[in-house]
């Protein structure tokens, strides 16, 4: 028993030491790369972290804020900070070039791309100065991203492509590969399809030293740039080789287009079964997107009854995702304060209940046994000194009482009122902060439903119009007004430009849009219920202001 027990102790006292520390922090560097799970159990396995010092302590922030991000989890401002302050005077150019690469990830992960931005750039100055070729390339594609979220494309190039030329240089083939869809993919937002085009065929010249889930992403991404084209058969071709790789994340986007191209083509059969796929998976974050599919191909088929329903489980879901962004906004905020303190208590409760325990036993056994060995030998000394000290303890004790008597009452009651100020002025900081904050939720939130309206009267607009076109005898409301100008505003924005500089009567501009679409003017009346004469009046009175319907038709 006695043996077992002083194992458990120098066990126990191994783990603490320093030299143990930095076993841990070599470990899971070198597991980092290819396991960054089991780099980040190792590095949570630290015993008191909030006890290294120094260089220790650095590494240990800067490790577990890499296997984290490696991980997909939140990083810690705080932990940056610590590795931050300690590399950015020091000669060791690798880990500061990364210390200021992951206080970039975290300031973009949090949307601050100006932080993000300098943080990059400051880890970009010293890794080129290390020839760290690995980490200027994901700097390099960091930046590009940034570029691109911001729409500056011609900046996002240029990074992505000195991120490209590192990776080749290494010969990291999967990376390269990234960085030419990234370029692919910027040239089609600026509407250049023959550099789109150059980019996919050095894309499909390296795909066959690539993983399978890298291939489903840039077959699906060259498929949906044949479908905007109208390349039906390429596109057909690259999203069939897209699912062929079977990529989960990736396949529910592929049947979402595969629905689309069909409903083109005016092939029901083979939508609906591509449509009956993407409603097959158990993800509510498709959900949107299958409803989506079908509304384009119902709007095709004009099938006016189930149009109505799909379009009201659209509004539906749209909702539900609106609702959530709250709940995931809470849900952050929460794991911003507790995840990695409460993940670390739980992994390590049972080991340390279990040494912590050995040791008390240990501890209290040996406590035991001084205490017996000395206690009839220094008993009688300590009563004495008990019996003494109490005297002159009550001796202090009344000259105490005698001076607080004496003490200026009003100064007891100054401190408590003092205390109080401080308490509330602090409380006041702390709600303004908490109204500041709901009140930008509050803005997100206002401008999300004025797109969600906006979305919907162009949707209602669609409707109109479609029908008006379609011969329905529809007669359009006051309400029908505004939907239909806001489509017909989004269809042809050079002729409601026109019409509105010289109109601001909502029935004069559904005069002009329904002309403009080649309705009669006795299709124009019957659908405003009003006499054709007084259609004709309308649009006279229209000219005598100076707006010639006729001749704006003319020319578009």
């Amino acid at each position: 028993m006695r043996f077992f027990l002083y194992t458990v102790i120098l066990f126990f006292l191994y783990a603490c030491t320093p030299s143990h520390t930095n076993t841990q922090l070599v470990t899971a560097e070198s597991l980092m790369s290819q396991y960054p799970d089991s780099a980040l159990q190792i590095l949570q396995s630290v015993v008191h972290p909030q006890e290294l010092t120094g260089r220790q302590q650095a590494d240990y922030c800067l490790l577990l804020s890499q296997a984290m991000d490696k991980n997909h989890l939140s990083l810690n401002d705080s932990l940056l900070q610590i590795a931050l302050a300690y590399y950015a005077d020091r000669s060791d150019l690798t880990r500061k070039a990364m210390s200021y690469f992951y206080k970039g990830r975290y300031h973009y992960t949090q949307g601050e791309f100006k932080e993000a931005t300098l943080a990059f750039k400051e880890a970009e100055k010293w890794a080129v100065a290390d020839a760290n070729d690995d980490l200027t390339s994901i700097i390099f594609n960091s930046l590009g991203y940034i570029n691109k979220n911001e729409l500056d494309f011609d900046k996002a190039l240029s990074y992505f492509k000195q991120s490209f030329r590192v990776s080749e240089k290494m010969n990291n083939i999967e990376r390269a590969v990234y960085n030419l869809q990234e370029i692919a993919n910027v040239f089609f937002y600026m509407e250049q399809p023959d550099s789109v085009l150059h980019y996919h065929e050095q894309l499909i010249s390296k795909l066959e030293l690539c993983n399978n889930d890298q291939k489903a992403y840039v077959y699906h991404c060259l498929g949906i740039f044949h479908i905007e084209h109208g390349s039906s058969d390429k596109a057909l071709e690259y999203l069939q080789c897209s699912l062929h790789y079977n990529d989960e994340e990736i396949m529910p986007y592929t049947y979402a287009a595969l629905a689309d191209l069909y409903a083109k083509e005016g092939d029901s059969e083979k939508t609906t079964y591509y449509l009956q796929k993407l409603g097959s998976i158990d993800n509510g974050a498709f959900n949107i997107t299958v409803l989506e599919s079908k509304l384009s191909f119902l709007l095709r088929t004009e099938a006016s009854e189930e149009i109505a329903l799909v379009a009201d489980s659209l509004v539906s879901a749209i909702q539900d995702a609106y609702n959530s962004i709250l709940d995931r906004n809470i849900s952050e905020i929460q794991e911003k304060y507790d995840n990695k303190s409460l993940k670390m208590k739980h992994e390590l409760m049972q080991y340390q209940l279990g040494v912590l325990f050995m040791l008390f036993v240990f501890l209290s056994l040996l406590i035991f046994y001084f205490y017996r060995r000395y206690k009839n030998k220094r008993e009688a000394a300590i009563r004495e000194k008990i019996r003494s000290k109490e005297a002159e303890l009550m001796t202090y004790r009344l000259q105490l009482q005698t001076l607080e008597d004496e003490m200026n009452q009003g100064e007891e009651e100054r401190q408590y009122l003092l205390a109080r100020h401080n308490e509330l002025e602090e409380k006041i900081r702390t709600k303004t902060h908490e109204i500041a904050s709901y009140v930008k939720l509050q803005t997100s939130l206002s401008q999300y439903e004025k797109e969600l309206e906006y979305k919907s009267s162009v949707l209602q607009g669609i409707e109109i119009y479609r029908s008006l076109l379609d011969g329905e005898n529809r007669i359009l409301q006051k309400s029908d007004f505004q939907h239909l100008i806001i489509f017909y505003t989004l269809l042809n924005p050079y002729f409601m430009g026109i019409v509105n500089n010289h109109s601001s009567s909502d029935i004069e501009k559904i005069i002009s849009i329904l002309y403009k679409a080649g309705l009669s003017r006795e299709r124009i009346a019957a659908a405003l219920s009003q006499e054709a004469d007084s259609i004709t009046r309308r649009k006279n009175r229209m000219k005598n202001k100076g707006f010639d319907l006729d001749q704006l038709i003319k020319l578009g």
